[in-house]
């Protein structure tokens, strides 16, 4: 394999890929953080529509606590919760709430996501990750978490014109992942109506008996975090599955 190769490998996406990196996820992994943040009801409507209600308990309790779950290493005693929380104040206008990344204009709108993404980016002790992660609880149905391998790996500089680049990518990445499924799906039924309305994240919901708030832009960093976070492959996957499910027989035998 040539390198020119090995390089279109690493930027593309197919559907036996992606289904391998989110399987492994899924079994080794209950997102409890994840759960907990996206199920405080109160704390998400104050987030995304009334900043200005927030505590700053709530903040540290809740939104930095998950945070630093995911790994964001915010020194909680030295953080700036006023800052924060005026930068959500005023920033509430641009969180696209009725948007989602399947849908929206990324062109139309590439300048309200820079300028959110960047008055959030530019906080001391937040920068382009937690920034994204910040996003992705605000709205999970637009805003895909990012980190530093994800964007050298896909070739995006890791500033406000990153991002946008990053969430074409992530909608590209969609789009060719349900084309693909679709294709799947027509080739085991005699009929197209049957799978009109299936796609990969309806699928998985369903088929892991997740709650209707993982999105899109959950599943794919998954996926990247998977794939090039962590840089796992194929062969590497196939290992965990097999002692994963070498566990699972022998707690059945026990």
């Amino acid at each position: 394999m040539n390198e020119t190769t090995k390089e279109k490998d690493k930027l593309d996406i197919n559907l036996t890929d992606f289904l391998w990196h989110i399987t492994i996820r899924r079994l080794s992994s209950i997102d409890e953080a994840y759960r907990e943040i996206m199920e405080n009801e109160l704390f998400l409507k104050n987030i995304r529509k009334n900043p200005e209600n927030i505590s700053e308990n709530a903040l540290k309790e809740t939104l930095i606590k998950f945070l630093n779950k995911w790994s964001c290493r915010i020194k909680v005693k030295d953080f700036d919760y006023d800052e924060l929380k005026n930068t959500l104040i005023k920033s509430k206008n641009l969180f696209l709430l009725d948007e989602n990344i399947e849908n929206i204009n990324l062109d139309k709108n590439s300048d309200n996501i820079q300028e959110l993404y960047g008055n959030f980016e530019s906080l001391k002790d937040i920068g382009g990750t937690t920034a994204s992660k910040v996003l992705h609880v605000i709205n999970p149905d637009l805003f895909p978490p990012w980190d530093k391998e994800i964007a050298n790996s896909l070739e995006f500089s890791r500033n406000k014109d990153g991002y946008t680049g990053f969430l074409k990518r992530v909608e590209k990445d969609i789009d060719t992942l349900n084309k693909e499924f679709l294709k799947v799906q027509e080739n085991i039924s005699s009929s197209k109506n049957d799978f009109k309305d299936v796609d990969i994240k309806k699928t998985l919901i369903e088929g892991f008996e997740l709650p209707e708030y993982y999105s899109y832009p959950k599943f794919m960093d998954e996926f990247y975090h998977s794939k090039h976070t962590k840089g796992l492959k194929i062969d590497m996957l196939k290992g965990m599955f097999s002692n994963i499910t070498e566990k699972v027989v022998e707690s059945n035998l026990n």
